[in-house]
């Protein structure tokens, strides 16, 4: 059957709407634009010309199917798309539960710390470090008198978000509402980025990236480097 013109537009215009959200929900989102309720353990998004669903606080894409959301284990949390340790727990090996631990446990000077975390730092415990890839994901190995320890994320570092109102008053007060929509540290070369971080200079925004995300010491495809 021949479809008319308007047919073929809207056609297009559906199959672009859904390339390019596709793009944006890399981990949490399902596309679907009909009218269907969400599944389990999903709710769905409406906004000014898109609809989708999106797993439910405390669950992730279960990537064995790419359309459920399974949930997180025992202290964990939702961390840009995956299940990570809730802060002052860790995992004892690669696939381990999350355990508590001494990091992040509050002290008033190293006698209140001990283990794998025996230094007092702005008031919690931690450890030494050569660079933010010796720490927790998102810490930051920074200055602590004459060596270098690491220091907690950022205030609001990754936190969800549509719009920067939302990270108002957090050292991350910029929301990166194109993708990942959560709150990230702007910077610039009289404002430089917390440790090794670097600052990446993307043309509409201009943001702290963590070493682990970082290429070869350069901004990922699209960025240019400000400041080491």
């Amino acid at each position: 059957m021949l479809m008319t013109a308007s047919a073929e537009r809207k056609r297009l215009q559906r199959a672009v709407w859904i390339g390019g959200l596709g793009a944006l929900c890399l981990a949490g989102c399902i596309v679907d634009d009909g009218d269907a309720a969400c599944g389990d353990n999903q709710v769905r998004v409406d906004g000014e010309g898109t609809r989708y669903c999106q797993c439910a606080p405390g669950y992730i894409i279960d990537v064995t199917t790419n359309s459920s959301c399974t949930p997180c284990g025992e202290n964990e949390e939702v961390d840009q798309g995956k299940c990570a340790c809730k802060q002052g727990y860790t995992r004892p090996s690669e696939g381990a539960a999350c355990m508590m631990s001494a990091l992040g446990g509050a002290c008033s000077d190293d006698n209140g710390c001990s283990g794998d975390f025996p230094t007092c730092a702005d008031g919690y415990c931690t450890s030494a470090c050569t660079a933010s890839t010796d720490c927790e994901p998102h810490w930051v190995c920074d200055a602590q008198g004459s060596g270098k320890v690491c220091k907690k994320p950022p205030q609001g570092y990754g936190m969800s978000c549509e719009t920067s109102a939302e990270c108002a008053g957090n050292e991350a007060a910029f929301c990166e509402a194109f993708r990942s929509h959560t709150c990230q540290v702007q910077c610039s070369q009289s404002a430089p980025c917390p440790g090794d971080w670097g600052c990446c200079d993307f043309a509409v925004m201009v943001i702290c990236i963590e070493p682990a995300s970082l290429v070869d010491g350069a901004c990922p495809p699209g960025g240019k480097l400000v400041t080491p």
